[in-house]
């Protein structure tokens, strides 16, 4: 079928492709333009594979990625242990990119990276590893889909639904239960965004029940207490959200700094408010919220990038119609959106 994406996503999504190749032209003569020196012999590769190795160990992304157009000479007639481990390096790489620059293409190259680990991992019977890597290329997938017209987007979530099977197939066997939470977590997840909340909703109940830290908690106490906001089962909703916004406050007193968490938390507590037909309560949480952003920003704290905030601030606005400027809180509403300016301004920098 025809797709429906718009003519500037096609082109957004093209040009990030173009880009991304002619960024590994760069590679042929270590590091030098492809092109721009024809005299300069390509960097032996025992030598890159000593940059690629100091570069990771640094966390220096770019430098890593700077060797992606050498990889197969990395990986070939190496044994199966370093092999996963080269893999391994560009897929974090990778993974970075897709945390701080939301890119699609680093998504993709990160699951292509990390299907080939899987396949490894399972060989040297590495099941804990090789089911925290099915689980992360389902989170990759659905990354991308969210990127892509509906036709590419079903494609990528069926298939990050069949990773979701296969780590929970692993945990099952193996009797590694974080598996079998992590995958019912993100079958859960990817449930409701296909709008099939009755299938969505135990899976998210499933993964509440086998978390085992704190992180898996609160990570499944959101996703169950928006779906059940979604699924209009609101008194529920209502119990878990207590229990949500105490472990997020928890979590800030824990850390001696406002957490992400408290965010969720005020966002699902302003759904919850919308759905019960409350809207001055929501526009309450709303303010909450942004003077917690105000709050995080002024204090810099480590791991909380612009991009996070700004994509926990355009779910609201895209969620909340206290948020819609045509028919909500048309001041509130310009106070969202000129922050999400100014978080877009130094995601660019």
């Amino acid at each position: 079928s025809k797709s429906t994406e718009s003519p500037r996503k096609t082109l957004r999504r093209s040009g990030e492709e173009e880009w991304w190749q002619r960024k590994t032209r760069f590679r042929a003569s270590g590091g030098v333009m492809a092109g721009a020196s024809a005299d300069v012999p390509p960097l032996p590769i025992k030598d890159v594979w000593e940059k690629l190795n100091g570069a990771h160990a640094a966390r220096d992304w770019k430098g890593v990625l700077a060797w992606e157009g050498r990889m197969e000479e990395l990986l070939s007639n190496q044994p199966d242990e370093a092999r996963e481990r080269i893999l391994r390096f560009f897929s974090d790489a990778n993974a970075w990119h897709v945390k701080y620059d939301g890119s699609v293409v680093h998504a993709l190259r990160a699951v292509s990276h990390d299907k080939r680990r899987v396949e490894l991992l399972t060989k040297l019977e590495r099941w804990q590893e090789s089911g925290e890597t099915m689980h992360t290329v389902a989170l990759n997938l659905l990354a991308a889909s969210r990127r892509h017209d509906t036709e590419a987007a079903s494609d990528l979530m069926l298939e990050a639904l069949q990773y979701c099977q296969r780590a929970m197939e692993v945990g099952n066997v193996h009797g590694i239960s974080s598996l079998q939470c992590s995958g019912s977590s993100t079958a859960g997840k990817v449930m409701m965004e296909i709008g099939m909340g009755d299938v969505g909703v135990p899976c998210l109940r499933r993964a509440l029940h086998l978390s085992e830290d704190r992180e898996s908690e609160l990570i499944n106490l959101q996703c169950l207490t928006k779906a059940l906001i979604e699924t209009n089962a609101l008194e529920e909703a209502a119990e878990l959200l207590v229990r949500f916004r105490a472990a997020g406050k928890a979590e800030s007193q824990r850390g001696g700094n406002i957490s992400i968490w408290e965010l969720d938390s005020l966002q699902a507590s302003a759904l919850l408010h919308e759905a019960r037909g409350k809207p001055s309560e929501a526009a309450d949480d709303v303010r909450a919220l942004l003077l917690c952003v105000h709050e995080i920003e002024a204090r810099h704290l480590p791991g909380v990038t612009p991009r996070l905030l700004h994509n926990l601030l355009s779910d609201a606005a895209s969620s909340l119609k206290v948020l819609d400027l045509d028919s909500g809180d048309r001041q509130l509403a310009q106070s969202v959106a000129a922050r999400l300016a100014r978080l877009a301004s130094q995601m660019r920098q």
